[in-house]
């Protein structure tokens, strides 16, 4: 069976550094098949996926408060064997990894 022939996929891992939550490693197995997606070296496939929440400070940016959110999957960014796995891979990763933005990509 091919990658084209999507038929199981599975979370396995999740491995981020809480500061940057959102650029983690996902790994999943598909149909068998372990593979990594991320931004990071080594990983089989680009990011596809983004965090609903945000990281809010006041008027002088001097107090960060996160809003807790879900996961939202970038379609345009998904490898074409996962284009039809949009809903799935959004709801692995909402009941696997956890909702949060730390605001930690405003400071690199």
């Amino acid at each position: 069976m091919t990658l084209l022939e999507l038929s199981m996929i599975e979370f396995i891992d999740y491995i981020g550094n809480p500061a940057l939550l959102c650029e983690g490693r996902l790994i999943l197995c598909i149909d068998g098949q372990e593979l990594s997606f991320g931004d990071k070296d080594g990983c089989d496939y680009p990011r596809f996926w983004m965090s609903r929440g945000d990281c809010g400070g006041d008027k002088r940016n001097t107090q960060w408060e996160p809003h807790r959110a879900g996961w939202a999957i970038k379609k345009s960014k998904l490898p074409g064997f996962l284009a039809k796995q949009e809903k799935e891979l959004e709801r692995l990763m909402t009941e696997n990894i956890r909702p949060w933005c730390s605001g930690g990509c405003r400071y690199k």
